[in-house]
């Protein structure tokens, strides 16, 4: 008997094709079954869709071309005077325009790495949910959202009011990593989200761009980059951007400025108390710290 394909959608730009592409061939790299892609858009061209099919594979893919009408793209729940959104909440359009007879699909931002095979999400009971995602303090992630299209609830309320207990949650460190967050704020590296995470999500700053500072989890992202034909325009335009883009200067050199405009505050106050007589010894502490901080 055939396989069931994997049902997945993507919302792509004329900016994000390459991401797209290397997203894509990480999911295809980790998942020996068929897959069929649903790319959500409004501007592509044949072209652009001739070039997602040249994705290397050794199981069937197919490629479908979903463009938006005017009245498809959905519009921001914050801003419903808003003409367009952004392919970012494409996703809003997806029980509304896919073929009626999917009974799931799997949601997937262009800037996600699929580093596992996901049959294991991909085949979530999702008898009582109307969604499959991680949540966070405001609500929904974005990002990872597997859709029970068999689901017979409205999902217009649903996006506008997320009832979280129409949604199947799911391991944010194993399904929606977010790489920015894991290594700031729970100081998780590389050797452990390569070995632990299925899905990274490089949300905020890109391992591509050159003009925000970089963690190592983002080789995980070049790790699968190389494997593209177009891996050396990547690096190029990587490189070009991190030299002359002058974001992370500007960034430095404020932070000297704000160094020495406390080290000068700390002399006055240590000036100010020498002349009362009443030496503040931590005062000298202070500045001692501050002077071994500095910034080269």
């Amino acid at each position: 008997m055939k396989p069931e394909p994997m049902n997945i959608a993507v919302s792509v730009s004329k900016y994000y094709l390459p991401y797209t592409y290397v997203m894509l061939h990480s999911l295809l790299k980790n998942n020996a079954c068929p897959i069929d892609v649903y790319v959500l858009h409004r501007e592509l061209c044949p072209a652009d869709f001739d070039f997602l099919r040249t994705l290397t594979h050794t199981h069937p893919l197919v490629i479908n071309d979903c463009r938006l009408s005017e009245d498809q793209i959905p519009l921001s729940a914050d801003d419903n005077a808003a003409p367009a959104a952004p392919e970012s909440l494409f996703y809003l359009s997806i029980p509304r325009i896919l073929p009626a007879d999917l009974p799931r699909i799997l949601y997937l931002d262009s800037d996600v790495i699929v580093n596992a095979p996901l049959s294991a999400l991909y085949a979530a009971d999702l008898t009582h949910h109307m969604l499959a995602a991680c949540q966070t303090a405001s609500g929904i992630a974005d990002g990872v959202l597997l859709f029970n299209l068999d689901c017979d609830a409205s999902w217009e309320p649903f996006f506008l009011q997320k009832e979280l207990s129409a949604v199947l949650p799911l391991d944010p460190k194993v399904y929606n990593l977010p790489a920015r967050t894991a290594y700031t704020a729970h100081n998780l590296h590389y050797e452990t989200v390569r070995t632990q995470a299925a899905i990274v999500h490089f949300c905020g700053s890109k391992p591509w761009e050159g003009n925000c500072f970089h963690c190592d989890i983002e080789q995980l992202w070049w790790d699968y980059a190389k494997d593209v034909p177009f891996y050396e325009d990547l690096m190029e335009h990587t490189l070009h951007e991190i030299v002359t883009d002058p974001t992370v200067m500007n960034y430095i050199s404020s932070l000297r400025l704000e160094h020495k405009q406390l080290l000068d505050i700390i002399e006055k106050y240590e000036i100010i108390l020498e002349r009362t007589s009443c030496r503040d010894k931590h005062s000298s502490r202070l500045k001692i710290a501050l002077e071994a901080s500095a910034i080269p």
